[in-house]
């Protein structure tokens, strides 16, 4: 019986483990995703495409909802993440939240195909990354 206990206890410890690793993956592959999407938004103020802003905006906003259940617990491995994210977690809900407002104003602008407001919106957007980053993510 002690033996089924423990082997019980050490699977789900297991388990545990292996969804924080797989959090930490898929935050990973998220952000780099939106650098990705960022990439192709910051070529539209030369070159501005209501289509492509659109689609992208689409992509980043999406990247920035799943984000939202992306950060449960900090999990083990090599992370750029600041343990901010979990002490300050009204701070950082806040941050996306601003993250996912300047992403849904950039997906009207390419909606409405607005290339004079687009460069404001991209700047943004830019900020609000800019200010989650400054707070909850290590510097390389």
């Amino acid at each position: 019986m002690k033996y089924l206990l423990t082997m019980t206890i050490a699977a789900l410890f297991s388990l545990s483990i292996v969804a924080q690793a797989d959090d930490l993956s898929e935050r990973k592959i998220v952000m780099k995703s939106l650098n990705d999407y960022l990439k192709i938004l910051n070529a539209q103020k030369s070159d501005f495409n209501a289509d492509i802003v659109t689609k992208q905006a689409t992509n980043v906003l999406a990247a920035f909802e799943k984000s939202q259940n992306l950060f449960k617990e900090k999990g083990t491995g090599e992370t750029r993440a600041l343990d901010t994210i979990w002490t300050d977690k009204a701070g950082f809900s806040k941050a996306l939240s601003n993250s996912i407002q300047a992403a849904q104003n950039l997906k009207s602008i390419g909606e409405n195909n607005q290339q004079n407001m687009y460069a404001d919106g991209f700047a943004q957007l830019g900020q609000s990354c800019g200010s989650c980053h400054r707070n909850y993510r290590a510097r390389r």
